[in-house]
């Protein structure tokens, strides 16, 4: 199981600690935090068809076919909010690997990772609604209750591997982020400061 924990200023005392996860394997790694409220956002990798996701959550489990879970390795990502205290807010799985995640001004939480296949929400509007084959990168949005995709994007080029690995958010509510990618079609910019893919794992 993963777990998240909140330790005092003087780390003398744990102030709350609780397991996340299921019957299969569950890790931790990414957290984001909002300092007005105290509540955090936690998110990591997933292999349980029972892990523990809250009523209205965007994703409630990890196959959604009508074939039973059992037996069946599949694996994704959670994400999962708690309250000061350490109270669960949210909690929800998402299709897909997460390797970052923040929370923005209005307290929505954004993600960004890697996925394969078709199944990404990405959103009408976004800048990448298709898939260019591969592994893709991309960035998604989630709404303060866990509920509903905001908005969502692939980010990448071609039928080699593109990965999101970090996210920053500025107070116009700009995204940053950064990662790495095999394809010579991934979308650089006019005037960049390098437009040319270079071979290995840029």
């Amino acid at each position: 199981d993963a777990f998240a924990a909140k330790l005092n200023s003087t780390g003398s005392a744990i102030i709350y600690s609780t397991y996340l996860g299921g019957n299969n394997t569950d890790t931790g790694g990414h957290i984001a935090l909002d300092p007005v409220s105290g509540e955090a956002v936690f998110a990591g990798f997933s292999s349980s068809p029972n892990f523990p996701t809250t009523p209205g959550a965007y994703k409630q489990k990890l196959c959604d076919s009508p074939v039973s879970c059992s037996g069946i390795f599949y694996s994704g990502s959670y994400v999962a909010k708690l309250s000061a205290s350490g109270n669960g807010q949210y909690s929800t799985l998402f299709d897909a690997g997460v390797n970052d995640v923040k929370l923005d001004a209005a307290n929505n939480a954004v993600i960004g990772g890697y996925v394969s296949g078709t199944t990404f929400p990405a959103t009408p509007g976004a800048f990448q609604t298709t898939t260019s084959g591969g592994i893709e990168g991309f960035i998604a949005k989630l709404n303060p209750a866990g509920s509903a995709v905001v908005y969502g994007t692939y980010l990448g080029g071609g039928l080699q591997s593109d990965r999101v690995n970090g996210i920053a958010i500025d107070a116009l509510g700009d995204l940053y982020v950064t990662g790495q990618t095999q394809n010579t079609g991934f979308p650089v910019t006019a005037g960049a400061f390098d437009m040319t893919y270079n071979g290995g794992e840029d």
